[in-house]
């Protein structure tokens, strides 16, 4: 009997979302165990590449800035 796991995935620099329709499209059996791969959304800072991955992978994505240039001088 096939036991089924829904995970879950984030990406950060999640760019165009090619990793995150990767991600969902996989389905990895190891011994009686087989996964789903379910997407949260991403992080990145590009507008462009946030509008991409909104589109190409239909999930939310989030702009935000991790690094400032403060926190290093």
């Amino acid at each position: 009997m096939m036991i089924k796991r829904k995970l879950k995935h984030f990406h950060m620099c999640c760019g165009l979302g090619g990793g995150a329709k990767g991600f969902n499209r996989a389905k990895p059996i190891v011994g009686n165990k087989q996964a789903e791969w379910q997407c949260i959304g991403g992080v990145d800072v590009d507008p462009a590449g946030l509008r991409d991955f909104e589109r190409f992978s239909i999930f939310q994505a989030l702009m935000r800035h991790c690094c400032y240039r403060a926190i290093f001088t």
